[in-house]
This record gives C-alpha cells, structure tokens and sequence, in this order.
C-alpha cells in the first residue's frame, strides 16, 4: 500500500467571498455543512471500503472518515486586507492510496500478487480552504 499523488479537495458546504475596500476587515464563516462526502475506491475496488480503510490506517499515520457528515454548523474567520477580496470554503481532504498485495520469491524478487485497487480516502472532514487576492478567487 503506498500514497499516490498529493490530497486533493471537495467542497462538503458553501464559498463565502467578501471584497474590502479601505481598510482591512474579518470574514466570519458561520454555515451548516451540506454535502456528504465519502471514501471510495477510485479504480478497482475488489475489496469493502471498510477494509481499505482498514489497512491505509494500519500502514499510516492517517484517521480516515468513511462518510462526511451534514447539517451541522461550522466556523472559522479569514483576515482579508484592505482593497483585497478573500473568500473561505469548507472542504473535505482527500488523499489517493495504491492498495496491493505482494509475494517475494526465493530469489528475493517481489511482484504484484493482487492489486485490490486505488481508494480516496478522506483524511480531514472539513479543511478550510481560503484565498486572498486583488481580484476574485476560488479557495
């Protein structure tokens, strides 16, 4: 099992954006999250998702979420400078896992036994994401 490219998001509630004029001002995040979101398997998948999830945190340091939950209210604030806009975003953090089984013969060669598949595993529920810039932005 080895990690494979870099997280990657999905947004589980809605962008909040402000545009500030002359001085520099806080944007309060204040909404209930609305979509659900889940771990999966990306390619293949011969095996329960609570399996993979199984062996990507006996083999990592993660804590993986099998399925977002909704309707609840999160929090969070965003400084946004003068003359700047800034917008804020809850999203869930995802990250790609390979999941393979291997044998080693008596040569000491090792080759794909079984290739369970490549699962996306949640591995934060609700990450901030934010931006800043002179003009409007995407977090």
């Amino acid at each position: 099992m080895k990690k494979v490219g870099h997280a990657y998001h999905k947004g589980v509630g809605p962008k909040v954006g402000m545009q500030t004029q002359r001085y520099k001002d806080k944007l309060k995040y204040a909404k209930k999250l609305s979509t659900s979101r889940s771990t999966s398997w990306t390619f293949g998948g011969s095996a329960s998702v609570s399996w993979g999830i199984g062996k990507i945190e006996a083999k990592t340091d993660y804590n993986v979420t099998k399925k977002t939950t909704t309707g609840y209210t999160v929090t969070a604030t965003l400084t946004i400078p003068k003359k700047s806009y800034g917008a804020i975003q809850p999203k869930a953090r995802y990250q790609k896992f390979s999941i393979k089984r291997y044998i080693s013969d008596e040569a000491c060669h090792t080759r794909v036994l079984k290739n369970y598949g490549t699962m996306g595993a949640i591995v934060d529920p609700v990450d901030f994401r934010t931006c800043v810039s002179r003009r409007h932005c995407s977090p």
